[in-house]
């Protein structure tokens, strides 16, 4: 049977478990695959790729600066490679790799990895100029894979794409990735200066539409009740000198510490007593499934694909985004009710590897490349 070649085509700037599992799992016998990616030529995801045996094309980052000179590579590299579809990741490098790829008579899958945030930019002619744009992606994908059942709504709800070109698949996860040794949490915890705090973390980039603020303030009126509360802020972002300016402007210097990026991200989750997820907006936070596949307690807020990892709060606390009395008042539950939210937690890893196993996801791309590809 003749191998279905896969072009992937990211900016990806650090090893990434989705592709990892996506080409771990998916038969080599069935498929090979030729990744281009935006980003450095060294970086840990080109790395992990060509570790796997597979061929990468490393183009400029930001294709945006130079859109003409990264639409004409990436028509070369298709031309040259001839795949039988395409699989196009993220907003420009999707932009750039669908239209590439219908001027040249291939297939095409797309994954949305955002859910509404277009719609919500300002100022006004900047959200019409995207929505124009994702309308252009939209139209130039056979298919769309959607991570979450928000994503899929707001495809066809926002955006008028047909259910039968939707397709539902998560994040892959694996077992493997989350052993942690019990040796590994304490040396993380004794770096961290843990020991003796009911520690809280936040994953993500610090960026104003996480929801940070709300945090802040919610935790300034947490102190008082709990003064041996610690939050950890793990991710880096343009809005870090705001967010180090908030925390002063609370008295929350000894209670917030900024970790800035790290790779050790599954460590600090482990360490944690607390994950708390407070964004304005998502597709499939990968840190609350992390957060679960570590069985820890949750307090996230009601975005993306939340309510699928969560299992509609069965395995975490939901709350509604960008109110911090809300957020406030999890919080306080959660540090209250630990015990029980824990053993719940506990089974939520189960109920994750049953919806998203990394086998389970591999397959259900497997039958749909090969329905888009016709082999």
């Amino acid at each position: 049977m003749k191998k279905i070649k896969v072009l992937q085509i990211a900016e990806i700037p650090f090893d990434n478990y989705y592709m990892n599992n996506l080409i771990d799992f998916l038969d080599k016998n069935l498929f090979d695959f030729v990744f281009i990616n935006f980003g450095l030529k060294d970086s840990s995801y080109v790395k992990a790729i060509t570790s796997r045996g597979y061929k990468i094309y490393s183009l400029p980052p930001d294709p945006r600066r130079h859109l003409f000179r990264s639409i004409c590579k990436v028509w070369w590299i298709c031309r040259k490679e001839r795949p039988d579809l395409v699989h196009a990741h993220l907003f420009f490098p999707s932009l750039i790799g669908l239209l590439v790829a219908k001027s040249q008579g291939l297939r095409t899958i797309l994954t949305r990895h955002y859910s509404v945030s277009i719609h919500e930019l300002q100022p006004r002619i900047k959200k019409v100029f995207y929505l124009a744009m994702q309308w252009i992606i939209n139209g130039c994908a056979d298919n769309i894979i959607a991570p979450s059942k928000l994503v899929k709504k707001c495809l066809m709800d926002l955006e008028s794409v047909q259910e039968d070109k939707i397709s539902l698949i998560p994040y892959g996860q694996r077992m493997e990735r989350f052993h942690i040794e019990d040796a590994q949490i304490v040396s993380k915890r004794r770096e961290l200066n843990m020991d003796g705090y009911f520690t809280m973390a936040v994953i993500g980039r610090l960026f104003d539409r996480k929801g940070h603020m709300f945090l802040f303030e919610a935790l300034s009126s947490l102190i008082g009740e709990y003064p041996k509360l610690k939050l950890y802020l793990a991710g880096d972002g343009p809005h870090r000198g705001q967010f180090e300016e908030a925390v002063k402007s609370f008295g929350l210097e000894e209670h917030v510490i900024f970790l800035g990026w790290r790779h050790d991200v599954l460590d600090i989750i482990a360490a944690c007593d607390l994950i708390v997820h407070p964004s304005l907006e998502e597709a499939l936070p990968s840190a609350v499934i992390e957060s679960l596949m570590l069985k820890k307690v949750i307090v996230a807020t009601d975005v993306g694909g939340i309510r699928d990892i969560l299992d509609d709060g069965r395995y975490g606390i939901i709350i509604q985004p960008g109110n911090s009395e809300t957020l406030r008042d999890a919080i306080k539950y959660a540090i209250d009710n630990y015990d029980s939210l824990s053993r719940a937690a506990q089974q939520g890893r189960d109920y994750l590897l049953e919806y998203m196993g990394a086998e389970k996801v591999a397959k259900q791309h497997e039958f749909l490349y090969r329905k888009i590809a016709g082999i």
